[in-house]
Order: C-alpha cells, then structure tokens, then sequence
C-alpha cells in the first residue's frame, strides 16, 4: 500500500503561507511601534544595521556595498543629522540618526532655573526637532533667542513668562521653527529687549510697554510692577 502525503488542515505545507504573515506583521508592528518609542531616525539606523548584518551573513555583498554607500550619502547630505528643544527650558541638543550627541544651554543658569521652575503642565519636558536652515534663515536661532527672552523674564515675572514658553511651545511642535510665535511681536523690539551677545537682556520697564500690555491682557493676565534688574 503506497503512502500518501497527508492532506489534514494541520499540514505543515499549509500552514507556511499563514506563518509568513505572521512574521510580517510581527515585523511592521515591531518597527512602527519602534519609531514612536525612539523616533523615526533612531529606528531607521537599527534597521539599517540590522539588514547590512543579515546580507554580511548570507553574503550578499553587492546590496551590502548598496547599502552602506547609500546610507553615507543620505549622512553627508543631512540627513539624520537633527537640531532639538526641549520644551520647557530651551535646552539644545544635537542627534545623529536619533542618538543624542551634544547638549547645550541656551542662557544663564538663573534664567534656566527659573523656567524650569514654572512647571507648566501644558508644556512637557519633551525634545521636538527644529528647522536648522532655511535658505539663508536659520530658525533654529530665532528659537533659541525667544528661549533666552523667555527665560529673562521668568526670572522676574514667572506669569508672564510661562504664557510665553506655552506659546513658544505651541509654534515649535506645530511649524518645528519655521513659524514665529505671536510673542515674537514684541521680543524684536529693540525698546524691549538688548540683544548683546551673549543673551539678550529685558529692558527696565518692558512690562508697561503697549505691545506686552496687549499680549498679556489677550491672554487674561496683567503684567506685573516688577522691576527688571
């Protein structure tokens, strides 16, 4: 009697198309999940090791080769190469492909305790990437300069200056730089603010001006009568 190959639903043949799926959709989900725990960049540079060490393995040196050209070459054209805030203090940090490798403060110790200290539960302490060039704009520096603004004020009048991190915030996770926030109105105003390197410093009776008087009352807070040292 000649044996017959079995033809029951638990077939190991059949079940190789259903297994292939599985491992698929393992594979999508493992990675988006990946890009919002770490981000899109961080993700992208795991992957790309991961595939450059899976063809080293089955030794497929052409796409090897494709590979890792391809990947310096989106390097040295920018990308991967990221500019970030962290929302609540200003700081500045530089990232390659997601991995954080230079920090910086953007103000004087005081300034930056003091903003730390607002604690404002709308803006989180989270980093957002921003434009670093724009033509021959650099968005990254305005921002940095209304987080220097922003912290001289907390220092001397942390009401106003919490409603001024909130909207700075706002712009940056919406527009990442290439938007202005409304605050921006009066931080360019040179009777308000001394732009000497290194920080910009408030000048002595910027609450009372008309146009913080107005940015302020539009959000339902008086200026203080602090006076700015």
């Amino acid at each position: 009697m000649d044996c017959q190959p079995s033809s029951k639903p638990g077939n190991v043949e059949d079940q190789r198309p259903w297994n292939f799926s599985l491992r698929s959709l393992f594979v999508l989900v493992t990675v988006v999940a990946g890009a919002f725990a770490v981000g899109y960049q961080l993700t992208v540079l795991i992957a790309a090791i991961a595939i450059t060490v899976y063809c080293l393995i089955k030794k497929y040196r052409s796409t090897t080769a494709t590979l890792v050209v391809g990947f310096i070459w989106l390097t040295l054209i920018g990308f991967g190469t990221t500019t970030e805030f962290r929302l609540d203090t200003g700081d500045m940090r530089e990232t390659f492909w997601g991995c954080p490798i230079s920090y910086s403060t953007t103000m004087k110790p005081a300034a930056r305790a003091a903003l730390l200290s607002l604690q404002d539960p709308q803006v989180p302490s989270r980093w957002v990437w921003c434009v670093t060039e724009r033509g021959t704009d650099h968005p990254f520096v305005r921002v940095r300069y209304y987080y220097q603004c922003a912290g001289e004020m907390a220092v001397v009048d942390p009401g106003a200056a919490r409603l001024v991190v909130r909207d700075i915030a706002e712009c940056l996770q919406k527009y990442h730089g290439s938007g202005r926030p409304e605050c921006a109105q009066f931080l360019w105003l040179p009777r308000l603010i001394n732009p000497t390197p290194p920080t910009p410093r408030l000048i002595h009776g910027w609450q009372n001006d008309p146009a913080v008087k107005a940015y302020l009352a539009g959000r339902g807070y008086p200026p203080s009568s602090a006076a700015t040292p």
